[in-house]
């Protein structure tokens, strides 16, 4: 007699730590990292990553507009970036550049389901997308899902017509907004001057914002 054993493995996820100083490994708070090395190692693997970003002001306009940019959402794994609280943890434009850039489906032919991604209590501020959308924050996914939580958006602009503060697009996921503040954010066309939240084929909503 034969009898097959199942095993279910855990799905693997990997923790990575950031300080506006950082220049670690990001395994840990005594060893953190840049904000970019952190997107981009998140990017390499395979796991659904969590990016914990510590107190203190994040200039992206010394570093270049912070960016996260995969094919089928880095294998279907799911990315979260943590703040402190929108009085802890900012990042900065500096009035020049966009601020942070997220794409789980960059080939454009979709495949991302899984490969969410939440983004919780940051300050977006001073960013600045002169010919594009999303001054403070573009993401965009084709399946996967975008929760934005208890985040805050201000002095941002796009000058490419939507979403001032930040522009969110998933093709056929849910794109939500919940717990967040906009303010004194523009848009060149006035199409979503704070936010512009859209699913063709999925769902958007924006709620206590």
């Amino acid at each position: 007699l034969f009898v097959p054993l199942l095993f279910c493995l855990p799905s693997r996820a990997a923790d990575l730590y950031v300080s506006p100083g950082g220049g670690g490994d990001c395994s840990s708070w005594s060893s953190p990292c840049t904000l970019q090395e952190a997107l981009n190692r998140a990017a390499r693997n395979t796991e659904d990553d969590t990016i914990h970003v510590g107190s203190g002001i994040y200039y992206a306009n010394a570093t270049g507009t912070f960016t996260y940019s995969v094919a089928d959402g880095s294998n279907n794994g799911s990315l979260t970036i943590m703040g402190n609280g929108t009085g802890e943890t900012i990042l900065d434009g500096g009035g020049n550049v966009q601020i942070m850039n997220i794409n789980t489906d960059d080939d454009n032919n979709g495949g991302d389901v899984g490969a969410d991604v939440l983004i919780q209590g940051i300050t977006f501020r001073n960013g600045n997308n002169a010919t594009g959308y999303g001054g403070g924050l573009y993401i965009e996914t084709h399946d996967a899902n975008v929760t934005l939580q208890n985040c805050s958006f201000e002095n941002n602009t796009a000058g490419g017509d939507y979403g001032g503060g930040a522009f969110i697009y998933s093709s056929s996921g849910s794109a939500t907004v919940s717990g967040s503040t906009f303010e004194n954010n523009t848009a060149n066309s006035g199409y979503g001057g704070g936010a512009y939240v859209y699913s063709p084929g999925g769902s958007a909503t924006v709620s206590g914002s």
